[in-house]
């Protein structure tokens, strides 16, 4: 019994020993942490201390809350930086962005001045402010003047300034997906203009706000498995009727270039075209509502028989009056992002 004691008192030790050992090791390893923790904050820290420096170095003291003083055609607007550059990638957000303000041109009293008209410059301004507020309750709508001169100088200003999808933006909108597909997510919209499908889908480019007709796109390709890229003539609401594997350009009144099977489709009917490839990264053009098609740059398809491609019929047999009602769809399983839209009108 005496032995057994001394044996159990030597286990209990034991037993403590080990748990000491345990939690001191715990403890070290947690400090250790708490130190690389440390050391990891001070290193943001530094970086974005060194980030501000360059950012300072590039763009001036300058921030997203600035207000600009603008001098539009000789009546004065004041606007914030971040407003002016809310279009990322546009012309308009680079020259505001802070990095080139001593070189643009000022008026006597130091605003920036802007050679455009007024009104035209105004509206665009204005439009950009409402978007900042907008909620599907209270969509926002792009500007329309009175008569088509002035529509076509605004469309001109816009354009100059790199701003047309930012005050005339359209969005791709699901119009059929595969049925029986209980995955909610089979379809995603990353963008405005941006698709991620692990099943078969349809999509249209639809208009935001205005009743620009879409005549040009480019879509560029993600990791896809199929792609069918084309037009819808529809002079109704009602699309046609997409079976799980059907998509733009196997049905009536839909043409499109099908990088899948390498061929020009219309209304069912197929023109082959070789060199066609299926691959990540590739841009495909479609002009003037589907009558030339290029691929990374390549004429590949034209309804104009001179030029060097696969001769098409196209959408020649829809006159120019009923173009309107021409609607951009892709069909897709796999990534896809549209664009350099253009509009007809």
């Amino acid at each position: 019994m005496e032995n057994q004691s001394k044996a159990d008192v030597c286990s209990e030790n034991s037993s403590e020993s080990s748990i000491e050992n345990a939690l001191a090791s715990l403890s070290t390893l947690l400090r250790k942490r708490q130190e690389e923790l440390v050391e990891r904050e001070a290193e943001l820290i530094k970086a974005q201390e060194k980030f501000e420096v360059e950012r300072t170095g590039c763009y001036g003291d300058t921030a997203p809350s600035d207000v600009l003083h603008l001098n539009v055609g000789g009546k004065k607007i004041a606007v914030l930086r971040r407003t002016l550059t809310s279009v990322e990638g546009s012309m308009l957000a680079s020259r505001f962005s802070g990095r080139w303000d001593d070189s643009i041109e000022k008026d006597e009293n130091g605003h920036y001045f802007i050679d455009q008209e007024f009104d035209l410059f105004e509206a665009m301004i204005n439009y950009l402010r409402h978007r900042s507020n907008e909620t599907e309750k209270y969509p926002v709508e792009s500007p329309l003047f009175d008569t088509t001169r002035r529509n076509v100088d605004f469309y001109r200003m816009v354009e100059y300034y790199g701003m047309t999808q930012g005050t005339f933006p359209s969005e791709l909108k699901v119009v059929y997906k595969t049925e029986n597909v209980e995955d909610e997510d089979a379809v995603t919209l990353p963008g405005l203009l941006e698709v991620n499908a692990t099943e078969w889908c349809t999509l249209e480019i639809t208009r935001h706000g205005h009743g620009r007709v879409v005549s040009s796109y480019e879509v560029t390709l993600g990791p896809v498995q199929r792609v069918q890229i084309g037009w819808l003539y529809c002079p109704s609401t009602i699309h046609p009727t997409y079976g799980n594997s059907i998509g733009v350009g196997d049905v009536e009144n839909t043409l499109s270039l099908d990088l899948s099977r390498s061929c020009f489709l219309k209304n069912g009917q197929r023109t082959d075209i070789s060199g066609l490839e299926l691959k990540e990264g590739t841009v495909v053009r479609s002009e003037d509502f589907g009558n030339r098609w290029f691929v990374d740059g390549r004429l590949v398809a034209s309804l104009d028989t001179d030029d060097p491609a696969v001769t098409i019929t196209g959408s020649s047999e829809y006159k120019d009056h009923y173009m309107q009602f021409m609607k951009p769809v892709i069909s897709v399983k796999g990534g896809a992002k549209i664009s350099a839209i253009e509009y007809m009108n």
